[in-house]
């Protein structure tokens, strides 16, 4: 019962990734420390560029991961498919992800406001990611440095290339970010998908305050059970 009981533990977690690496000793200060949580999924996702419904969650779904023993919850956010004409994040997109922010902070959880975007369509050039990271970044630092230490930051989720291409186009993220706000973790990971061999090549960035994460999907038929992509 126990092995199962860590199992379904694992599968709840893949799709926040199934490790976090801290490269901070220090305990006081440094990133922030959480165990365990979920992934809320088709929220601010979009495959359109249409506003989804903002309302799939509430509160009481907070309450309910929080008495689940659940200490952080993992928010993808397509980003880039919510930038108006004047190259600003909509303001709706703010209003609903501040709620979940504050209710977060009320049940004194960790939140993971991930950028999820480049999910639909042919992924972008490394050119036209750092483009896009160098414009949203600075703007939802700006929008969220005040918030509490439950506020994290995901830089992007899965990098499609490779690490020599995208080592700089993070390493310019995180300074534009730290330009604005020394304050909140900032998660980073390796290139290809965030896989494991990529973190593990990766050049430790200069900075304490960060969350190192790699994605682990084996054995791929197990998690991703009902999944209607990929193979079988």
């Amino acid at each position: 019962m126990k092995i199962l009981k860590k199992i379904l533990i694992l599968a709840g977690m893949i799709a926040v990734s199934t490790a976090f690496f801290s490269c901070s000793a220090s305990k006081s200060a440094g990133p922030a420390k959480f165990t365990k949580g979920l992934n809320l999924s088709k929220w601010f996702e979009t495959w359109n560029n249409s506003i989804p419904n903002l309302k799939v969650y509430d509160k009481q779904d907070f309450i309910n991961i929080k008495n689940l023993g659940c200490d952080v919850v993992r928010v993808p956010v397509h980003f880039a498919s919510f930038v108006n004409d004047k190259k600003e994040i909509n303001p709706i997109i703010y209003e609903y992800l501040d709620k979940a922010c504050d209710w977060a902070e009320e049940l004194g959880m960790y939140i993971v406001i991930d950028n999820h975007s480049f999910n639909s369509g042919t992924y972008p050039t490394p050119a036209k990611v750092e483009e896009s990271l160098l414009l949203l970044w600075p703007q939802i630092a700006a929008h969220y440095k005040n918030r509490s230490n439950y506020i994290v930051y995901e830089i992007l989720n899965e990098p499609q290339f490779g690490n020599k291409e995208w080592e700089p186009i993070q390493k310019k993220t995180l300074e534009a970010i730290r330009k604005v706000d020394k304050k909140h973790t900032v998660v980073v990971t390796g290139a290809e998908w965030s896989g494991l061999n990529a973190m593990c090549s990766l050049q430790p960035l200069e900075d304490k305050n960060l969350i190192y994460t790699f994605h682990f999907y084996e054995p791929f038929i197990f998690t991703h059970q009902g999944a209607n992509w990929g193979d079988p």
